[in-house]
């Protein structure tokens, strides 16, 4: 029912644009919605506007910049984003999660696989056109590929965390 389209603070390769043009017509004829969350240095405003203007039936929420991305997270069906930490607190929230590599430093993240449950696109100058479109239509139609993808997330005990790093500094001083 939602997707959730967000690329950090800044994506400097617009890959949100690229995005939400690859999956218009998608999420028109599926009655889905778009939450595309960006940061405080996005500057690529009008390249989504256009997007927007040219699939009039899109629906689709604009966020421009929150201190709350966790409500648009827990609120998705499926994520698409780039490598940082965002898909940590994804794999968390058990959110099927596409990830688009930003730039080479991202590449070096290697959470972000098929192994955790979480697809891996590749670094954005090398995806190919509507692979975007191809995997979102994918994970649409089988939900037992998206089961599967929760399956792995909820295997990495991701939500203990804070209590793991306690439990560890207290071994370590005692």
């Amino acid at each position: 029912n939602k997707i959730l389209i967000t690329f950090g603070g800044v994506d400097e390769g617009n890959v949100t644009k690229r995005a939400l043009e690859e999956l218009a017509s998608l999420c028109i004829s599926n009655n889905i919605d778009i939450d595309v969350i960006t940061g405080p240095g996005y500057e690529h405003f009008d390249s989504l506007e256009k997007v927007i203007e040219k699939n009039e039936r899109l629906r689709c929420n604009i966020v421009k910049e929150t201190k709350r991305i966790s409500e648009y997270m827990v609120d998705a069906d499926l994520a698409i984003t780039s490598a940082g930490r965002t898909v940590l607190e994804l794999t968390a929230l058990y959110v099927p999660t596409i990830v688009i590599a930003q730039n080479d430093r991202e590449m070096t993240h290697t959470f972000a696989s098929e192994e955790n449950g979480i697809c891996h696109l590749g670094h954005r100058k090398e995806i190919v056109h509507n692979s975007i479109l191809d995997k979102v239509t994918t994970l649409v139609n089988s939900s037992k590929t998206r089961q599967l993808m929760v399956e792995k997330m909820s295997d990495l005990d991701l939500r203990n965390g804070k209590s793991r790093v306690i439990s560890a500094i207290r071994a370590l001083i005692s």
